[in-house]
C-alpha cells in the first residue's frame, strides 16, 4: 500500500516488506502474478485474488513491479550475514511450484534471478556468493540466469569513461566477470557460463565504443 510513498524518498528501504518476501514464497509469487499474466493467456484461479478491473490491475502491477525491484533481502539471510542454504533452496522450490501451477514459470525464474543478483560478493571475493551459486547450479535454470544477468547489467548503470569512444570501462568489467567465472568453473560450471556470458556482453560493448572512436577519427565532426 505504501510503496509509492516510501519509494519517493531516496534512502528509504522496504526492510519489513523485504523480510516478509524472504520468509514467504507466496508473497513473492503474488507480486510476480500481479505484474505478469499467465503465459497461456488463460484465466487465473480465484485463489490468487488478482484485481479484475483493468485500472486497478494496472495500478497494482505498477506497485508490485516497484516492490519487486526494491526487495533486497535474500531468503535465508541471517543476522550474522550468512545465508541458510536449506531455507533458500526450499524458498525457491516453493516459488517455482506456485509458478508452475499458475503458468508463469519462465518469468518467475527471471524474477528469482533478479532477486538473487542482490546477494553481493561472498567471503571468497566472488559474485554471486557461494550459497547462491550452489542453488543456481542445482536448478540450472536458463531463465534464472537471464534474470540475474539482466539485473547485474542494470545495476552497473552507465559507465564513466575518459572519452565517449573508449571501451576501457567495459573491458575492466569483462575482466572482472571472466575472472569470477574462471575461479569457479570447475565447481559450478553452469554459473561460470553465466558469468562468461556477462563478460562477453561487456567485451562486445567495449568493441562498439572502440569502433565509434575509430569512426570519429576518420570522420571528425
Amino acid at each position: 500500500m505504501y510503496v509509492r510513498a516510501i519509494g519517493s524518498h531516496s534512502g528509504f528501504k522496504y526492510a519489513n516488506l523485504s523480510r516478509e518476501v524472504a520468509n514467504s514464497p507466496q508473497s513473492f509469487f503474488h507480486l510476480v502474478a500481479l505484474c505478469f499474466r499467465r503465459s497461456d493467456d488463460g484465466e487465473d484461479y480465484p485463489e490468487l485474488e488478482l484485481p479484475t478491473d483493468a485500472e486497478q490491475r494496472r495500478n497494482a502491477a505498477e506497485m508490485a513491479y516497484s516492490t519487486l525491484g526494491n526487495v533486497t533481502q535474500i531468503p535465508g539471510s541471517k543476522e550474522d550475514g550468512t545465508i541458510d542454504l536449506e531455507h533458500l533452496s526450499e524458498w525457491i522450490k516453493s516459488v517455482r511450484k506456485l509458478a508452475k501451477r499458475h503458468d508463469r514459470e519462465a518469468i518467475t525464474d527471471q524474477q528469482i534471478g533478479s532477486l538473487l543478483e542482490r546477494c553481493g560478493v561472498g567471503d571468497d571475493g566472488i559474485w554471486p556468493r557461494a550459497e547462491v551459486r550452489h542453488v543456481m547450479e542445482e536448478i540450472a535454470s536458463e531463465e534464472m540466469a537471464i534474470g540475474m544477468n539482466v539485473e547485474e547489467r542494470n545495476a552497473q548503470g552507465s559507465q564513466w569513461r575518459p572519452s565517449p569512444d573508449n571501451g576501457d570501462p567495459e573491458r575492466a568489467l569483462a575482466a572482472k566477470y571472466r575472472g569470477y567465472g574462471e575461479a569457479i568453473m570447475n565447481r559450478t560450471p553452469f554459473v561460470a557460463r553465466m558469468l562468461f556470458n556477462i563478460a562477453e556482453s561487456y567485451e562486445r560493448d567495449a568493441q562498439r565504443h572502440d569502433g565509434e572512436g575509430r569512426r570519429r577519427e576518420r570522420f571528425p565532426d
